[in-house]
């Protein structure tokens, strides 16, 4: 038991501390675009109205450096703000290949270069690409490896590593889901089988 009751304290504590990064980084990102929106610690509430994904656009906006990924042209906080038809979020790897709708496999574009993939003139390279990633310290490890990957994704053994990697994070985020649900069973003294 011992060993078992560690592992599960420190899983606690890394979800416990993955939670504390990702508020503090949805707070920095929020307080960024409000410096420089209106050079205060918040936007004003009403740039929120009618604008749902407005939240995750200014949190991927933070992340990659004000940058589109697909162009490398900057990003106004201004032009995020108000013409939220001009920028999507899109998934880097397809959505049906690695069933990764996580951050890590989103980013901030602008639409036209969404539209365009690889075929811009104006984009930046695959060498400024890299060089500009590897830079920037709010893109994660594994957005890094999705945006930088140079394998053939529609390739049979491709997918195969993407569908097995994503079924063993869901495995892993049953069983801590499986252990907090007995832990809180426990403590109510509910004598519940619970399984996944």
């Amino acid at each position: 038991e011992m060993p078992r009751e560690s592992n599960e304290e420190d899983e606690r504590k890394f979800i416990a501390d993955l939670q504390k990064s990702n508020a503090k980084e949805k707070d920095d990102a929020m307080k960024q675009a409000a410096l420089l929106y209106n050079g205060k610690d918040e936007l004003p509430h009403d740039v929120f109205h009618g604008h749902k994904e407005l939240a995750t656009k200014i949190r991927l906006w933070y992340q990659q450096g004000e940058r589109c990924l697909y162009s490398g042209k900057h990003i106004d906080i201004h032009d995020l703000i108000h013409n939220q038809h001009m920028f999507e979020i899109d998934h880097v790897l397809p959505l049906s290949l690695s069933f990764d709708d996580s951050l890590a496999n989103k980013v901030l574009v602008y639409s036209w270069a969404n539209q365009e993939k690889g075929q811009m003139a104006s984009a930046w390279s695959f060498r400024e690409l890299r060089d500009y990633i590897s830079k920037q310290k709010g893109i994660s490890k594994k957005k890094r490896d999705y945006l930088l990957t140079e394998q053939d994704i529609n390739k049979v053994e491709v997918k195969q590593k993407f569908i097995e990697r994503n079924l063993v994070d869901t495995r892993y985020v049953s069983r801590v889901g499986l252990n907090t649900l007995q832990d809180a069973l426990k403590v109510m003294n509910k004598e519940t089988k619970i399984s996944v």
